[in-house]
């Protein structure tokens, strides 16, 4: 409900409502076929590992760069949408150290953090300068939350030009659309993000938390689309 025009556009370039239920099994058949592709490959991996005596002494990371929304919102692939379907992306990391094997951890950490992760792993200095922190007690199984309660998103271009922002905390999500409509979803009421609650009054305390914390992510990061943020939020 009330989602933003430019999502029309790209189920209309897709012409997914042309596919019907037969067309969408086929584009299904061949996303879970790639699927099974990347299962088996990894499992390569990991067998030639064991097979030279290296799987103790390797820490094995399993994740991808985006998800693919596979017809949610009446959407595919990736672009210029900001749901779960494409930025809560799968990370699993089997580490030889680890102190509860099948741990689960809940905290929120960036694609980017890979690199302080890595340099910790090896025992070398994390420099300052890099974006993020180390997650290395999380693939430890450590009970040691890095204090995040919330991540922030970029998004520019994609088959449009489509500057969005994005504040996820764990109970609401806000989207910043520069040219459309201002998106806001309520992840306990509504995990799957399919009712748009930005500018109903119940929820107005909300949205203006997660404005405020959007501009603070702004500043912070010298985002280029924080003077127009900062035009058009009082009306926003």
């Amino acid at each position: 409900m009330r989602k933003p025009y430019v999502q029309r556009h790209i189920e209309k370039m897709w012409g997914l409502g042309d596919y019907g239920w037969r067309g969408f099994q086929e584009i299904s058949a061949r996303y879970y076929g790639h699927c099974t592709l990347i299962d088996d490959m990894v499992g390569r991996i990991l067998a030639t590992l064991d097979r030279f005596g290296l799987t103790e002494n390797t820490v094995v990371v399993f994740t991808a760069d985006h998800g693919d929304c596979m017809g949610a919102h009446k959407l595919i692939e990736k672009g210029e949408f900001m749901y779960d379907e494409i930025y809560r992306i799968p990370l699993v990391v089997a580490h030889p150290d680890c102190e509860r094997a099948a741990s689960v951890n809940d905290d929120f950490v960036y694609l980017h953090e890979f690199l302080p992760s890595a340099l910790d792993i090896a025992g070398l200095d994390v420099p300052e300068h890099l974006d993020g922190q180390s997650f290395l007690p999380a693939m430890l199984g450590r009970d040691e939350p890095n204090g995040r309660q919330e991540v922030y998103c970029i998004f520019d271009r994609h088959f449009t030009v489509a500057n969005q922002r994005m504040v996820r905390t764990r109970t609401h999500q806000l989207t910043f659309n520069s040219s459309d409509t201002g998106e806001l979803y309520d992840l306990a009421a509504d995990p799957y993000q399919l009712n748009n609650v930005y500018g109903q009054p119940d929820y107005e305390g909300v949205r203006l938390d997660l404005m405020r914390r959007m501009e603070n992510y702004m500043q912070e990061l010298k985002d280029p689309l924080y003077g127009w943020f900062r035009r058009i939020s009082a009306v926003y």
